[in-house]
């Protein structure tokens, strides 16, 4: 049995140097895009320069898109050993007989090697899917991070803006308790009516009201920023406040777009999707080699070295139902390239529309404020020579208050909406130049 088994080991040793040969096997080509060839996203965790970053990283929704990244990944490595030779090994031993004779002790060993030779670049197909898979998993994990980035700076932007809307309110206010003793004085002697007291009474409630509302509005951003942005969101938001200072209007580019790529990699797969159902009518074929040990010593060595060869002949209409269900998938994917394009063509015609108004109620909201600056101190200097009544100067100063509200708001409604145009694209990032840095992991 020794002398078979030792056989058997140098037969599957040849076997074994066999498979590993590198066999022509005239394997067609199946170009890789060139991105591709670079290599996939490795680990995000990396140091970067930028609190906020790092903050957005760490938040569990995006480290989810990072473990789908690698999970995909690693479809890659099991599609790849396909493509390299196997070798099985089985044994048993018991009693055997035959004719009736008395049974005597046996062993049968089996060693089986086998090397895929050609199956017209299916295999090579089925490893670009994954790849193009990753590749998806990553621009996908880009524009999470974009719509990440998106509610921060919205959420940033309107708690900055509520935060000017109190300073302003405060200012003006303090002007106004100025002149209250005033106010209720006048009411008192009967030169200002109950009812042009009530008018100015709501106005100073609606003013009121507009502070609270800001307050709200603070108070629900902090809570926002600290589920967001962690134990880290003071510093992340210190690095918010020193970019948002350094403001960029996006730059409405649709070729970088995380969004274009994922479409594009969506028509990549589909593509191959088609070929691969194509080709699968078509032979493929396989170098097997098998031996194995007698079962008695008067028996032979079962040995088989060859090409197998095997070739589908009807698959009922499978291939033929899946190619048209992946050429309307196709159709789908194209569309939604040409709908990306009008909505990015669309973002770009609001906010060039936005600016040229934004800059004309600008100077018009300048203009009225500085106009209000001007008839308070008049009203004042009136009011003390006896000349006016306080009426007229409480509400200037209240609608002074209004003027420079609106212009904070104005600012946020168009930083609001360079926020939503950069959305189109999913270039948050450009906004506060962190594509580089965002960017940098899924490049190295």
């Amino acid at each position: 049995m020794f002398i078979y088994l030792n056989k058997l080991f140098l037969v599957s040793l040849a076997i074994f140097l066999a498979g590993c040969m590198d066999l022509p096997n005239g394997e067609e080509k199946v170009n890789v895009p060139v991105s591709l060839e670079k290599g996939d996203a490795s680990s995000p965790f990396v140091e970067s320069s930028s609190s906020l970053v790092q903050a957005v990283f760490a938040n569990p929704e995006i480290a989810r898109s990072f473990a789908e990244i690698e999970a995909v990944k690693s479809q890659v490595l099991i599609l790849n050993v396909n493509k390299a030779s196997k070798i099985d090994l089985s044994g048993s031993t018991g009693l055997t007989s035959s004719n009736n004779l008395n049974a005597v002790g046996g062993a049968v060993a089996t060693i089986k090697a086998n090397r895929l030779l050609f199956d017209n670049g299916q295999t090579d197909r089925s490893i670009l899917l994954s790849k193009l898979q990753a590749q998806s998993k990553t621009q996908a994990a880009l524009i999470t991070i974009d719509e990440s980035l998106q509610k921060i700076l919205t959420v940033y932007i309107e708690q900055t803006t509520s935060k000017e809307v109190i300073k302003i309110i405060d200012y003006y206010l303090d002007l106004y308790n100025e002149q209250e003793n005033l106010i209720l004085s006048a009411v008192q002697v009967g030169v200002l009516s109950k009812s042009d007291y009530l008018e100015i009474k709501s106005l100073k409630n609606d003013t009121l009201s507009q502070r609270a509302r800001a307050e709200l509005s603070i108070s629900k951003a902090d809570s926002f920023f600290k589920e967001i942005l962690g134990t880290n969101s003071d510093i992340a938001l210190s690095d918010l406040s020193r970019r948002h200072e350094n403001w960029q209007l996006p730059i409405l580019d649709i070729l970088s777009s995380p969004q274009k790529n994922l479409i594009d990699l969506q028509i990549s797969r589909l593509n191959v999707e088609i070929e691969i159902q194509r080709k699968r009518s078509k032979p493929i074929s396989r170098w097997e080699a098998s031996i194995s040990s007698p079962k008695t010593n008067s028996s032979d060595t079962t040995l088989f070295a060859g090409v197998t060869v095997s070739l589908p002949i009807k698959d009922g209409g499978d291939a033929l139902a899946r190619i048209e269900a992946f050429s309307r998938e196709l159709v789908v994917a194209e569309l939604g390239l040409e709908v990306l394009t009008n909505s990015v063509a669309l973002s770009k015609s609001s906010l060039v529309s936005f600016a040229n108004y934004y800059q004309k109620q600008k100077n018009l909201l300048i203009e009225r404020k500085a106009i209000s600056a001007e008839r308070i101190v008049d009203l004042e200097l009136r009011l003390k020579a006896g000349r006016s009544n306080v009426n007229e100067l409480t509400k200037e100063i209240l609608a002074g208050a209004n003027i420079e509200i609106s212009l904070a708001q104005l600012d946020a409604e168009y930083s609001l909406l360079s926020v939503q145009a950069a959305a189109a694209v999913s270039q948050t990032c450009g906004i506060l130049m962190l594509c580089e840095l965002i960017n940098k992991p899924f490049l190295e």
